[in-house]
């Protein structure tokens, strides 16, 4: 799922971090959520595809990897995290 929504919403993008986050040691509330409704990089979907969304600081002791989104050949790559 992961690369999918990178494709999706940050293909040519640069410099894109993936995050690795412990849901429950975020102190921040967090809802799951579709992209936004006037998203143009968004296709029809049979079922809404829910997302989470962090509502306030993302505390750095929920983070446990941090991975930068590389491109290869027109591919998208996660190196391992750090």
């Amino acid at each position: 799922m992961t690369l999918k929504v990178a494709k999706e919403f940050f293909y040519g993008t640069e410099n894109v971090l993936l995050l690795r986050i412990r849901v429950e040691r975020v102190s921040a509330p967090i809802r799951f959520e579709g992209p936004a409704a006037n998203d143009a990089r968004t296709s029809p979907r049979p079922e809404p595809v829910l997302f989470p969304h962090i509502y306030g600081p993302l505390n750095l002791s929920a983070i446990e990897g941090i991975s930068k989104i590389a491109r290869v050949d027109h591919s998208l790559l996660f190196p391992q995290f750090s």
